[in-house]
């Protein structure tokens, strides 16, 4: 298992990501000013963002295809339509999670209450500063597949997405240690701090 911390200094928020967050169209004549006003908020709050990486390599032990299951051990595994389509081809997966910290909530909602503009904007900049740090994970996972014997990493899948209930989120988090990382989740599954997101990735030949 390993955790990388990054400086925010390095992951800048992508242009297409803050327009989905702001909800700003392609070619609306108030995106790009708004999305300048957006980058300018990250670079006022940016102190407050502390990104992190935690994954871990896995060998797939079992596969159950009438049961849906992948095992990585025997009381260690995911199941689910969606997961194991995902998986079913491969010899190993990737688990990862990646984390703003708590400090990026607690402004959202503090400026939500005092500033709704500012604390809109800032929520889209940590979206899309997630999106950029999911890009980076992703780069930095598939390096260690192409060293792991030539493996290529198939797509990404997250839980709740179609055929992968996001009960299974309780089990990538304790495969990571995610309490560790100050995360954990509510009653419906989904993560605390709310900048943070999870995946899958399935190493293929």
């Amino acid at each position: 298992m390993k955790t990388l911390h990054f400086n925010a200094e390095n992951i800048l928020p992508e242009v297409s990501c803050t327009r989905k967050y702001l909800q700003a169209g392609r070619i609306a004549e108030n995106a790009l000013p708004m999305i300048e006003l957006c980058h300018g908020i990250y670079l006022k709050h940016r102190d407050l963002f502390k990104p992190v990486l935690r994954y871990r390599i896995l060998e797939i032990r079992k596969k159950d295809p009438p049961g849906l299951k992948i095992y990585f051990h025997e009381n260690s595994y995911f199941s689910g339509k969606g997961i194991f389509r995902l998986l079913k081809d491969s010899e190993l997966a990737a688990v990862y999670v990646v984390t703003l910290g708590p400090e990026v909530d607690e402004r959202i909602g503090l400026l939500e209450d005092e500033d709704f503009f500012e604390g809109y904007l800032l929520n889209a900049a940590a979206g899309s500063i997630i999106e950029s740090l999911q890009a980076k994970a992703r780069g930095i996972i598939a390096e260690e597949a192409s060293r792991r014997q030539g493996f290529r990493l198939g797509k990404r899948f997250s839980p709740g997405y179609a055929g992968w209930d996001l009960s299974e989120q309780e089990k990538l988090l304790n495969i990571l240690n995610g309490r560790e990382l100050g995360l954990r989740l509510t009653e419906a599954f989904l993560m605390l701090p709310m900048k943070s997101a999870s995946g899958v990735f399935g190493f293929l030949r």
